[in-house]
């Protein structure tokens, strides 16, 4: 499996992992041309886990030369390399999520029991099908779905139009584990 970071201009996956990658997507993005070597070269490997990461970019202006092009070409030679290929977008849809939906197969939706991301999820929605992006299978996970803060379960799913597939539990582990910078599935199982 390998997690591609495609907040490319504040992304925080190798970070919240652990890791201080040697390469990043915004490297790999100013090359004169890419292939499926040099696309591995460019990936960190999680020890722990066994995952490869391709890390979003160290600056800002070197995230900002992965344009959706790039991303939908890194993408499809990483479908062809690996079973598993899990992209963490950027909040909202920039063109870099959007070329990730268009190649996926699945796509996960998060929202936390607050009234602004749970609107702002509702619009993404809405905007997904208003593009025609519904070739995708669409899982709606709750996050922080215990906590009492005048929203209900039945209320999020029609304000978003999705059934709640995984509801989890608000943990004092998760932001512990993130700045940490270790991984909770695999330190508690």
């Amino acid at each position: 499996t390998v997690v591609v970071d495609l907040d490319c201009v504040f992304g925080d996956v190798a970070s919240v992992m652990g890791l201080v990658p040697e390469h990043t997507i915004g490297e790999l993005a100013v090359l004169p041309s890419f292939d499926s070597t040099t696309v591995k070269v460019h990936l960190s490997r999680h020890e722990r886990s066994g995952l490869y990461v391709l890390a979003g970019s160290g600056r800002p202006e070197e995230g900002e030369a992965v344009t959706d092009d790039v991303a939908t070409r890194v993408l499809k030679i990483l479908t062809r390399d690996f079973p598993y290929v899990v992209v963490d977008t950027a909040a909202g849809l920039d063109e870099r999520a959007l070329a990730a939906i268009e190649v996926a197969t699945d796509i996960v939706l998060l929202a936390s029991m607050d009234v602004a991301s749970v609107r702002n999820l509702g619009k993404e929605v809405d905007a997904l099908d208003r593009l025609g992006m519904t070739g995708a299978r669409r899982h709606f996970v709750l996050n922080r779905a215990d906590t009492n803060v005048g929203l209900e379960v039945a209320d999020v799913e029609i304000a978003v139009g999705l059934p709640v597939e995984a509801a989890i539990p608000s943990s004092r582990d998760v932001p512990l584990s993130m700045n940490q910078g270790r991984t909770l599935a695999v330190d508690d199982p």
